[in-house]
């Protein structure tokens, strides 16, 4: 898209509205024209063009329909800029004329009231001004909330979000056990692990490290070794955090020997002779798999996952929907997008049913490898799965934006 040709066109459109010549345009007409004009000054770093065709946008009020939309590329626009103050002012103007926004409008506002410590009260805002509640806008709204020095606003939030019958994400519960672990509140971190065991979730090496460090700021040396062992003995593989964590609880107790058998250890291990050796026994699972393809893919180490998958197939280990993922996350790491979606493609081939993680990391593989028309047919057909676009799903799509 030729954004000179494209203001023009969006600028014409406008005076000719302004001016009636030849009758007014048509209003879809138009507002894909300063939706063109509007990315096409966001990518050309023009953000002071861009806030001015909103503003002629509002004050001629064709705003209708796809302003929401254009407020929301500014908006994100002028919060990755650090612009707050501005993007408070734009919204503004629109709340003042009715339009409140939608989801993704909270999200970037969200973002921006973190600056100010008061993302809770512009949740309550935005509710107030009729944006729909659901899971994702809760999840959206307690993660932000956990980035403040309150975890009580998490918890209330997360206690609204069940009372309503959502099930809260497994990056909610993370991100609020952390909140409690930093606020010294392990009374609600262990209860919130309780909770999230219940309700399907597995707890992963986050959630034991946060845990961790909150037995360890509590002086609780055998609680923390309790988690260290049971999570070893659950598939788990701790990482240099993880180790670190007990092993400085260890030094603060004044166990040296416990914290020099440990560091030992660490040093010793070298997770490929250890994977090698439970293929060798026959005891390495799909699960030991995927922890392991997740490290490779992670490191952009695409090739050696793309071995250890063969060879995964060779011992006739069956790979689920987290393999895909794994695997597709490493070649959208990598930029290689054809491999992603042939990745994508053989999983439902093989009638594994993609997650709406799934989809959210195919997308993002293409918006950061500028392809923004396929992420966008990837997010058409996660509506069509009626798959629910999470709050990572849309953070991801603002980020694209």
């Amino acid at each position: 898209m030729g954004f000179p040709e494209t203001r023009g066109r969006a600028k014409t459109l406008l005076n000719r509205y302004v001016s009636g010549d030849s009758g007014p345009p048509p209003p879809a007409v138009l507002l894909d024209r300063l939706l063109d004009c509007a990315e096409s000054y966001v990518r050309a770093n023009r953000i002071g063009d861009a806030v001015d065709c909103f503003n002629r946008m509002v004050e001629l009020e064709i705003y209708a329909g796809a302003g929401v939309e254009y407020m929301n590329i500014v908006l994100t626009a002028l919060v990755r800029r650090n612009m707050f103050e501005e993007a408070r002012d734009l919204y503004g103007k629109m709340v003042e004329r009715g339009v409140g926004g939608d989801c993704a409008t909270l999200n970037v506002m969200m973002r921006a009231c973190l600056k100010e410590g008061k993302p809770e009260e512009y949740f309550r805002k935005a509710r107030g001004r009729g944006i729909a509640a659901d899971a994702a806008l809760y999840d959206v709204a307690i993660g932000a909330v956990c980035k403040t020095p309150e975890s009580s606003l998490a918890l209330v939030l997360l206690a609204e979000m069940r009372e309503m019958g959502w099930v809260p994400s497994a990056r909610t519960y993370t991100s609020v056990i952390g909140a409690c672990v930093k606020q010294g509140n392990m009374v609600e971190a262990l209860r919130l692990k309780d909770e999230m065991v219940s309700s399907g979730e597995s707890i992963d090496l986050v959630v034991a490290t946060s845990l961790m460090k909150g037995y360890c700021a509590q002086g609780k040396l055998d609680a923390a070794l309790d988690l260290f062992n049971m999570i070893m003995q659950d598939g788990l593989i701790p990482n240099r955090i993880t180790h670190a964590t007990v092993i400085g609880c260890c030094c603060k107790n004044g166990n040296m020997e416990r914290a020099y058998e440990l560091y030992t250890k660490m040093k010793r291990m070298d997770a490929s002779k250890l994977f090698d050796e439970a293929v060798d026994y026959g005891i390495a699972n799909v699960l030991l798999y995927n922890n392991f393809l997740a490290w490779r893919c992670r490191e952009s180490k695409v090739s050696k996952a793309r071995s250890l998958w063969d060879k995964m197939m060779r011992n006739g280990v069956i790979p689920n929907a987290v393999s895909y993922n794994n695997m597709i996350h490493g070649y959208c790491t990598i930029g290689d997008m054809d491999c992603a979606n042939n990745e994508f493609l053989e999983m439902t081939q093989r009638g594994l049913e993609p997650t709406v993680f799934t989809y959210s990391i195919l997308m993002n593989g293409y918006f950061r490898n500028g392809n923004a028309e396929r992420a966008f047919n990837v997010f058409d057909d996660m509506v069509d799965a009626k798959k629910i676009p999470t709050g990572y799903t849309i953070n991801i799509v603002i980020d694209g934006l």
